[in-house]
């Protein structure tokens, strides 16, 4: 559902950037951020900017790649979609159903991640117990191929070299 909501955005803001003032994408954004900043929003570079009015390129990964391509916080996202024209009571479902369930999709995938991480490098036996046994068998076998390499790149000589007079 969240990646349907994220469709419509997209759909949404490629419908209103003929609208927006400016020849080129970037005369676009520029305009668009200009129109943000009068509207209280502070944070937003003309990059991010750019890249939330590159929707046709955001829309031809598939479905389930796609990620919110909109602002971070929720005032510079209202900010954005007042400038493109959108109907507050859409932007709220976009806001609420499609950007914020995949970025906190995201942010625990990544802390996830780091607990594995932490698993693999540190702490092999108190970070795992929660995992199936493939997975503690999969990060033992990362750990022992890490701790291998780092054996070969801290057993290396070193030699000192005397500078000539």
């Amino acid at each position: 559902l969240a990646e349907s909501w994220v469709d419509v955005d997209h759909t949404m803001v490629a419908a209103q950037l003929p609208g927006i003032k400016g020849a080129s994408l970037n005369a676009k954004a520029q305009a668009s951020l200009a129109d943000m900043q009068r509207r209280g929003a502070g944070s937003s570079s003309l990059a991010a900017v750019r890249d939330w009015l590159r929707v046709s390129e955001h829309k031809q990964l598939p479905p389930d790649q796609r990620r919110p391509h909109a602002p971070q916080s929720r005032r510079e996202f209202d900010a954005f979609l007042a400038v493109l024209g959108i109907d507050e009571a859409l932007a709220e479902r976009i806001w609420l159903e499609g950007i914020q369930p995949l970025r906190i999709d995201r942010r625990r995938a990544g802390q996830r991640m780091a607990q594995a991480f932490i698993s693999v490098l540190v702490d092999p036996h108190g970070t795992t117990s929660h995992y199936t046994k493939d997975i503690r068998t999969s990060i033992t076998a990362l750990r022992k191929k890490a701790l291998e390499h780092l054996d070969q790149i801290t057993g290396r000589q070193v030699f000192a070299i005397e500078e000539s007079p």
